[in-house]
This record gives C-alpha cells, structure tokens and sequence, in this order.
C-alpha cells in the first residue's frame, strides 16, 4: 500500500466523524485530522512517515512540538494527540518498544496514542495513555475508531 491509499482511506473513514475538521499538516506530518472540544481543547490525529533521524523520544517530541505550535497549543487550549507512524516495520521496531504515550496532563499537547503501521505487511502496534487501569486518550472512540480501520484495512496483524 502507498501513503497517498493510507491517507485517502483514514480520510474517508474518519471524516468527518470522529474528525470534522482537516488541518493543513505542518513540517513532516503528511495528514491532520481533528476534532475541535469545549473549552478550546483539539483532539488530533497526526499521520507521518516514520524517519527516524535522532532518537525515537526526540522523534515523538518533533510530532508534539510541530502539532502544538501549528494549532498553537496551550494549557488552557489543549491539544491530545494520536500520533500514526508508517513504514517498515524492521525501520520502527525498536522505537515502538521505547515509545510510550503520556502518563501525565500538564502539558499543552498531551500524546494519547502512538500507533505504528507496515504499509506492506500491515503489521500494526499501538499504545494508548493509561494511569493504572485507567486508559485515556479515547475521546468520542477515535483511537478504537482508527484501530478499527487499520485492522479492517490491514488485518488483524497486530503486536
């Protein structure tokens, strides 16, 4: 599968419901879906190509840097954000084991979710914000929404 299919398919699942609003992507983020909340929070979903060029946290940081001041983000205008990487999956391997959404809220862009997809193989890992038991970052069913579309469109091939 190309990103342009990727793309085209989370458009036309996710649009406009869960996401009624498409962004214009800044730097390397290739879409950006999202969902505007009371008090002026977003709930994002940021699609990229996974190229990793420094460590795998620096890596995330640039995502959560790059969509906060594109929407510019603050604590009283909050940004959760899903993060959706693809490339191979020898190429993210080690950096989804490393990666782990946020534990904590006092940040301007809080990452709920990381998910990683193999165009090829459609191998998929995702990890979801938790304290405990308790998971987070699933407001209105977007993150159970996109896992239902990737496994639809890749099948159940997840890690």
């Amino acid at each position: 599968m190309t990103e342009e299919t990727l793309l085209a398919i989370l458009q036309e699942e996710l649009y406009p419901e869960p996401y009624p609003e498409i962004t214009p992507p800044p730097g390397r983020i290739s879409k950006l879906l999202m969902r505007p909340s009371g008090g002026g929070a977003r709930y994002v979903l940021a699609v990229s190509p996974w190229k990793q060029e420094t460590t795998a946290l620096a890596e995330l940081g640039g995502i959560r840097r790059c969509v906060g001041a594109a929407l510019d983000a603050s604590l009283f205008r909050g940004v959760g954000l899903i993060v959706l990487w693809h490339g191979p999956r020898n190429d993210w391997q080690s950096a989804a084991g490393e990666l782990s959404p946020d534990k904590i809220g006092l940040r301007s862009t809080i990452v709920q979710g990381i998910i990683f997809v193999d165009l090829d193989t459609g191998d998929i890992h995702t990890r979801r914000s938790s304290w405990g038991p308790i998971k987070f970052g699933n407001f209105q069913g977007q993150f159970t929404r996109i896992n239902e579309v990737l496994e639809r469109t890749f099948g159940a091939k997840r890690d």
